[in-house]
């Protein structure tokens, strides 16, 4: 090393850097790679997951109501409301088995869905 010129030292330490920024590269494109992988299956999977589940508890929550609002005043349109719910409800379980049976990593919903499912049957 001490017999190499200045220039030729410059250059190896230059070289070098050039090396290890273009592994750093590499790696960052790996990783994200991995976070794209992450991020597809966020917005494929899990935020589909929630925003049903989200709209099923609104829907349950308003049927309860409406069914509560018929069993005191027995009004019709209190029924026809609820009727109306649960007619959503059970269109939005259908959506979640659906879900869970295109993406079986969704155990919890499927398993959840049926149960769901058998509860507004009976």
């Amino acid at each position: 090393m001490r017999n190499l010129k200045v220039g030729y030292k410059i250059g190896l330490g230059f070289g070098l850097l050039i090396l290890l920024s273009c592994l750093l590269g590499a790696m960052a494109v790996v990783s994200m790679k991995g976070v794209q992988t992450c991020a597809a299956r966020l917005a494929e999977q899990y935020v589909p997951e929630v925003d049903i589940a989200s709209d099923l508890q609104k829907n349950v929550l308003l049927s309860m109501y409406a069914m509560r609002g018929y069993s005191l005043s027995e009004d019709p349109k209190f029924l026809e409301e609820a009727k109306k719910r649960l007619a959503e409800v059970a269109k939005l379980l259908g959506d979640a088995t659906a879900l869970a049976t295109r993406y079986p990593g969704l155990v919890k919903l499927k398993q959840d869905a049926g149960k769901s499912k058998a509860l507004l049957d009976e």
